[in-house]
């Protein structure tokens, strides 16, 4: 089966409904358990008909969870940090250097070859 992007549109407008439904029609921050349980309801939901669609054989590959939970995402709810990733490759740089510029590390490596 082949999904559009009208179609992963369309279940992400369906899932979202169902979800703000399930928790009272709101997503509270200072609350989020409901919010948190009606996602859970909703993806369990989704998951075990997911699971029809296909040979039994895909799901030792991956879960049915799994797949109903990407097919549901967008790019745009994977957000990559762009500043704390260059701080973190900045930084784990910095300690390769450091552990390189180490003569006693460096010594011991020597000796272990």
């Amino acid at each position: 089966a082949v999904v559009s992007t009208q179609s992963t549109g369309l279940l992400r407008t369906k899932l979202s409904d169902q979800i703000l439904a399930d928790c009272g029609g709101k997503a509270d921050a200072a609350d989020p358990e409901p919010y948190v349980q009606a996602c859970e309801k909703t993806m369990s939901v989704l998951s075990d008909q997911v699971k029809l669609l296909y040979p039994a054989k895909i799901w030792d590959k991956i879960s049915p969870r799994l797949f109903a939970t990407f097919w549901a995402l967008s790019s745009s709810d994977i957000i990559l940090p762009s500043g704390k990733y260059k701080s973190e490759v900045a930084r784990l740089e910095k300690l390769i250097k450091e552990v390189s510029d180490n003569d006693e590390l460096a010594q011991r490596r020597k000796d272990k070859e």
